[in-house]
């Protein structure tokens, strides 16, 4: 199970082997973690999946007003 600990001066989460090989993710792998309702999503920076995620979470925070009128 990840857990989180102390690096240095910083706090980093550990994960097993498995994990991270089922996420595609290894050592130095840069991620992107997106805000869900119950926590984080966490995808490989490389994936078309994050950058189409981070390109709509850019576009939501440019247009907050529009996606709020959306929601309704």
């Amino acid at each position: 199970m990840p857990q989180i600990r102390k690096v240095g001066n910083s706090l980093g989460v550990t994960m097993s082997r498995e994990a991270l090989a089922k996420a595609n993710l290894g050592e130095g792998d840069e991620v992107i973690l997106t805000p869900v309702q119950d926590g984080i999503l966490v995808s490989a920076a490389s994936s078309a999946q994050a950058r189409m995620l981070a390109a709509a979470m850019a576009d939501m925070d440019a247009r907050p007003d529009t996606y709020r009128k959306l929601a309704e």
